[in-house]
């Protein structure tokens, strides 16, 4: 480490010293081995207690440590060059040591104050630097046998532990995992790692990968130049034996009989008594009481007796901490006592949940014990339960109003048996900090994203403009390993599951339905969007996009997936292995991208024969479909039926191990131009099927997968099977002129507008999308036009005047923006351009639909952008290109625009076409508008 001195410079008896510093900051720690028989052995105690508490009885116990200890003292000095103060100092000690088992499942981390006498507190060290005294608050862990009942050959807990003589400001604590192997670096889900990279120390988001459990923390302030703070912890170890009980008892109790649940309203009287079990007096005894946010304390705000004089607040009642202090001062040898208080329940008590009440008991002397009591809430709201990760209310979840910020809360609710439907706010969640940690839906519960939330009109629901976001990204490096968990009988509808380490959607032992959902980059090794294993999952309009599996269905599943988008997957789209497969009206696109040996659909020993029907499955690296049966004399071939199989595996063979289909337009490697559409026996033809958007070069175009008005697909699929209740993936009828069309997508034969030239990134309408290309190229010049030629008699070279043609201009040009074809843009080229805004092809009509392709892609119509806040004209998603700032050059354009569209608006033929234009450049103005640059608009705006 950074100046860390390698020898020992202050050498003596069993010390040692090491220095570390980054410039600003230099901590000295001071190390010291301590042989507690330094008193007479026949003096007690000669050892320093471990206090802890008991797993058993819950009380503070403790017991004495080895013979050996040693202390630790780091000296922290401010060393700022510029002699700057330093400011939020926090210093935390962790202890990273597991006893016996250093493998076993599971650690025990308590911390306690109780405070007997200490050896240490008379102890003389060898180097004055370390400040003994009595080591009375403990972290105390141990290998937890009884707890886990592991079978590992572990005989007895081991303990260890570290105490210091001052109080800590933050202690963590809790059931440690123990390492998983010898040889496994291991980051445990829960734990003081956790908390402290929640505060970001020193701007790092993580400190240590391998285990670390138990820790205080102490806040120390501020450093002035050259000035140094220190602070003294001990180091101790024990072996198993005879717990010691803590000097004074506490028991709490409420007056309700056993079961019964409150509401709001409801009173409660808790009775706290403690008894002092020890032979010495306690002293300077406090009793602090800390209740629960849903109960309020009557005597703890003014009122008025019958004749209206004020009554004032309790002097007890702490309204910051929410607590209630009794003075108890001494108390004797055996002596007893019992205090009361009574409370009501009020509206922040979470239904079907409890209170949870503490009590704690601190002496000068003895150290201090707490206790706590829970009560059951009763599930006092109906309706919905509701998240929204901006609500200020009183996060019951009960209302928009007062809903719950975090989604766990509200799934702990339903667990508890109170709301089977959960309503989520647009917003990102996150399951927490553990990499284990998993949003797990309890059996029987639907969750619904999508809503807006907020105070105005909060049920209002639209998952493309509501986003809600239920992440696995806890820091730039760490990732839960599965982001939601679904139990038996639930649904998840109008979310996206995004960034898991193995899975977004995780499925074992249950049938449950998927609805409007996207599962996106789940990137880890192996990671899988949807897994499912030994269950029955039905998904409807789910887009399975970016991750290494699309959906995985293992032994013993059913699969069964409709009006679904699975793309851009690494390796496999849809993998079902032992298991049933439905998939209809659904499009399979660019999977397979990490290699050879993966497919867009493989199905390997199916259960039942699959079922593929009016499916595209286009553009993925190799074959569209794999299937293999190790049973060659009664295989259960895929039933293929009115599928589009093309542009799959580089111009190869479109399907591996299997071949047989009805009514499928399947490219073939003889028919490489795709010119053969005579159908065979069975409806099959392998020529071009013809999408609308074949020609168009911007990526988006390989997905999408609209038919053109011409294409030979339409009124071609098996006419003799069922398509009642289906409709395609635009969510247009299934069958719409006499007889399906092949495919993914039905045409209707009363709208054949389904494509624009000048829709250049294909996802069916002209907006902002392509005007950000368009004022991109305004006014440039393409620079084979004559006039840019020396010779031309046009040309000019003054760049002052009229008509020069700069070489940026040249190089801005974009021929697909010069619509008259004249080698430049400029009016002319806007008028056409205004006569195609805001196109819509005929798919686009229709609500419910897959496309654009994900659930955020860009593409906004004007109706949405037009009068929405400046932000909202950024274009967002996967598949769009981002809306560059302007420079001043186009600033100077916007407004050049602005006053053409005004001077052609008396005459214009569609006047609210033309509003709309305008409204939404000025909001683009707005947005450009800085201090100190000329833009000038015209004064009508």
């Amino acid at each position: 480490m950074p100046g860390m001195i390698r020898k020992n410079p202050v050498p003596g008896p069993d010390t040692g010293r090491s220095v570390i510093t980054d410039g600003r900051v230099e901590i000295t720690i001071d190390y010291e081995v301590v042989d507690l028989e330094f008193l007479d052995p026949e003096y007690y105690p000669t050892r320093s207690p471990m206090a802890f508490i008991d797993p058993t009885t819950g009380l503070p116990a403790y017991m004495y440590s080895d013979r050996y200890c040693f202390l630790q003292t780091y000296t922290i000095c401010n060393v700022d060059p510029n002699s700057q103060p330093l400011t939020g100092l926090e210093f935390y000690q962790m202890l990273h040591s597991h006893g016996a088992d250093e493998y076993g499942p599971a650690v025990s981390s308590t911390y306690a104050t109780i405070a007997p006498e200490d050896a240490l507190q008379y102890y003389v060290p060898y180097n004055p630097v370390h400040q003994v005294g009595n080591f009375r608050y403990d972290v105390t862990q141990w290998n937890d046998i009884d707890r886990t009942g592991a079978t590992t050959g572990q005989t007895h807990n081991d303990y260890v532990g570290f105490s210091s003589t001052r109080e800590p400001d933050w202690v963590d604590n809790d059931v440690y995992r123990g390492h998983r192997s010898p040889n496994t670096i291991y980051k445990p889900p829960a734990g003081t790692h956790l908390h402290i990279e929640d505060r970001l120390l020193n701007g790092n988001p993580a400190i240590y990968y391998d285990e670390v459990a138990g820790a205080m923390g102490w806040s120390l302030g501020a450093l002035n130049s050259n000035e140094t703070v220190s602070i003294t912890v001990a180091f101790m170890f024990g072996q198993e034996q005879e717990p010691i009980t803590a000097p004074v008892e506490l028991v709490k109790m409420d007056d309700l009989p056993p079961e019964t649940e409150v509401r709001p309203g409801d009173e409660i009287t808790y009775t706290i008594c403690w008894e002092n079990l020890s032979q010495d007096a306690a002293q300077d005894v406090v009793l602090v009481d800390y209740l629960p946010e849903g109960v309020t304390y009557p005597g703890g705000s003014w009122s008025f007796d019958p004749n209206f004089t004020p009554i004032p607040p309790e002097p007890g009642y702490d309204p910051g901490f929410h607590s209630y202090t009794w003075e108890l001062g001494t108390i004797e040898p055996s002596g007893t006592g019992c205090v009361q208080i009574t409370v009501m329940v009020n509206d922040r008590a979470e239904p079907g949940l409890v209170l949870e009440n503490k009590a704690r008991l601190v002496t000068s002397n003895m150290g201090a014990v707490q206790v706590h009591w829970l009560t059951p809430v009763a599930c006092w709201a109906e309706g919905p339960i509701h998240v929204d990760a901006r609500a200020t209310g009183k996060n019951t979840g009960v209302s928009w109003q007062d809903a719950y910020t975090d989604l766990q809360r509200a799934l702990a609710r339903a667990a508890a048996g109170c709301g089977a439907e959960i309503h989520i706010a647009a917003g990102t969640y996150r399951p927490g900090r553990g990499t284990q940690d998993t949003f797990r839906i309890p059996d029987g519960v639907s969750v619904y994203g999508g809503y807006r939330g907020g105070r105005t009109n909060p049920d209002g629901r639209d998952i493309r403009r509501y986003k809600t976001i239920l992440t696995g990204l806890i820091n730039p490096t760490t990732r839960n390993d599965t982001v939601v968990t679904m139990g038996d009988n639930t649904l998840l509808d109008g979310v996206i599951v995004e960034q898991g380490e193995q899975r977004g959607v995780y499925v074992v032992g249950a049938s449950i339905d998927i609805q409007d959902c996207t599962v996106r980059r789940i990137t880890g090794i192996g990671g899988i969007g949807v897994e499912v294993e030994g269950s029955v999952v039905s998904a409807r309009r789910l887009r399975a996009i970016e991750n290494v599996d699309g959906l995985y269905a293992k032994a013993g599943s059913l699969l069964v997936l409709e009006n679904s988008l699975i793309l851009n997957n690494a390796h496999y789209g849809v993998r079902a292995l032992e298991s049933g497969l439905t998939l209809t009206n659904s499009v399979v696109a660019r999977n397979g991208l990490a290699g050879s040996g993966y497919y867009g659909l493989s199905i390997a020993l199916p259960s039942q024969i699959p079922d593929i029907h009016n499916n595209t499955v286009v553009h993925n690296r190799n074959e569209g479909l794999f299937f293999f049966d190790s049973d060659p004399n009664n295989p259960k071939s895929p039933d293929i039926q009115s599928c589009i199989l093309w542009y799959n595996n580089a111009g190869g063979r479109q399907m591996a191990g299997c071949g047989f289909r009805r009514y499928s337009c399947v490219y073939d490697p003889n028919d490489p131009t795709g010119q053969d559409y005579t159908p065979d026996v069975y409806g099959n033809f392998s020529g071009n099927p013809r999408f609308a958007y074949a020609d168009c070069t911007d990526p988006n175009a390989l997905l999408n997968v609209h038919l053109a008005a011409d294409s030979p697909c339409i009124n071609a699929g098996n006419p003799a099977l069922s398509y009642e209740g289906q409709r395609d993936i635009d969510n247009e009828g299934r069958v719409l002129g006499g007889r399906v069309d092949i495919g993914a997508d039905e045409v209707d034969p009363a709208c054949a507008d389904v494509f624009s030239a000048l829709d250049w990134n294909a996802d069916g309408v002209v907006n902002l999308h392509e005007f950000n290309f368009f004022s991109r190229a305004w006014l440039t010049t393409d620079p084979n036009n004559p006039i840019c030629d020396p010779n031309h008699p046009g040309y000019v070279s003054d760049p002052n005047a009229l008509g020069y043609v700069s070489e940026t201009d040249k190089l801005r040009f974009d021929a697909k923006c010069d619509l008259d074809a004249d080698l430049d843009v400029d009016l002319e080229d806007l008028a056409l351009f205004l006569e195609h805004w805001l196109w819509q092809a005929c798919w686009r009509r229709v609500s419910g639909g897959m496309f654009p392709l994900s659930m955020d892609a860009g593409g906004q119509t004007l109706e949405a952008l037009a009068g929405a806040d400046a932000a909202s004209l950024t274009l967002e998603g996967d598949f769009a290109v981002a809306y560059e700032p302007w420079d001043l050059s186009r600033r100077a354009a916007l407004a050049q625009i602005l006053a053409f569209l005004k001077d052609i608006e008396p005459d214009y033929p569609d006047p609210e076409r033309l509003r709309l234009l305008q409204e939404c450049l000025i909001e683009e103005a707005k947005i450009l508008r800085e201090p100190n640059v000329g833009l000038d608009l015209p004064k009508q705006f």
